[in-house]
């Protein structure tokens, strides 16, 4: 319920606060005293409309910004403030709420839980007095919560007729099978025809496969039959003569691979003393060399310690 309700530059009131009772409140007053402004005051906090500050007073000063403050008995405080383009709600002195275009913050609703319904204008009809059964109806429904039902209802009225419709269509399809299962009686003659059928055919792969292998077989015996006869022609006294001679070509084949391998032996050999004697020449030069520089050296024979003039030793060094 609202306790109190405080505008400032609102229309017409500069500053005011109405205090209410608890349940009825009527406000009375000669025409122009700002009657009707309290009650728009409401509607703009718990609806934001119109925007900007079509509802400010025209003898606030510039820079004085419009302002309602609402107190509940929950208790709640919500202020509604617009200074110039900027309009925030403040919810319980919490932080103040902007940028939520032309909508109302949802913790303003929560916080009053008033609508149309908490209140009636100077020139409204009498409350449900004139209103028709469908409008008292409605309004009944909406205090007491019943309007919930009426989708449920609606929701499983439509539910039924699914299934209604589906039990329709079921029954249909479920004639049609029973008149399609009705030409199926004879599968089970139709199912041993099929094995019969199946062992038939395995029996008919197998001659198939066993007419062509007795075509091979044919054919193989058509060539060995020709290679007999051919085999009938050949002359057995050559075929003697020529395996006669190829025994003799293989003997001495074998021959010529022994005096192959004793030559070959021989050439190893012929190698190695070859490398020998390379070594022995280059040990041979080696030793040339150190004589020389041994004669060189000392002026005298290496062996017999002989003192030799340098001609001489010149001589020996070249004839070395």
């Amino acid at each position: 319920m609202i306790k109190s309700l405080e505008m400032w530059n609102y229309q017409l009131h500069n500053h005011t606060l109405l205090e209410f009772c608890p349940r009825v409140n009527v406000i009375i007053g000669v025409s122009g005293v700002g009657k009707s402004c309290a009650i728009r005051s409401l509607e703009t906090v718990y609806t934001n409309k119109p925007l900007g500050l079509k509802r400010r007073s025209t003898f606030a000063k510039p820079g004085d910004p419009m302002k309602i403050k609402v107190v509940t008995d929950d208790p709640h405080t919500v202020v509604l403030q617009r200074d110039g383009k900027d309009t925030s709600y403040t919810v319980d002195k919490g932080k103040p709420l902007r940028k939520f275009g032309a909508a109302v913050p949802e913790e303003v609703p929560e916080a009053l839980n008033i609508g149309d319904l908490n209140i009636q204008k100077q020139h409204a009809l009498h409350y449900l007095m004139v209103s028709g059964p469908a409008e008292i109806t409605r309004t009944i429904n909406e205090l007491t919560g019943l309007e919930a039902l009426d989708p449920a209802l609606n929701f499983t009225n439509h539910r039924i007729t699914l299934c209604k419709t589906g039990i329709r269509t079921n029954k249909t399809a479920l004639l049609a099978k029973r008149i399609e299962l009705k030409s199926y009686k004879a599968l089970p003659r139709l199912e041993k025809l099929i094995i019969k059928a199946e062992s038939l055919q395995r029996r008919k792969e197998e001659t198939e496969q066993t007419l062509v292998q007795v075509s091979a077989d044919i054919v193989d015996l058509k060539r060995v039959d020709k290679q007999i006869a051919e085999f009938e022609k050949v002359d057995f006294a050559r075929c003697a003569t020529l395996l006669s001679n190829a025994t003799a070509l293989h003997k001495r084949i074998g021959e010529l691979h022994q005096k192959h391998d004793i030559v070959l032996g021989d050439v190893n050999e012929a190698h190695y003393v070859e490398q020998q004697l390379d070594v022995a020449q280059k040990r041979y030069k080696k030793l040339k060399e150190q004589y020389a520089q041994m004669l060189l050296e000392l002026g005298k024979c290496p062996t017999c310690h002989t003192k030799l003039r340098q001609a001489k030793i010149e001589k020996i060094v070249r004839e070395l």
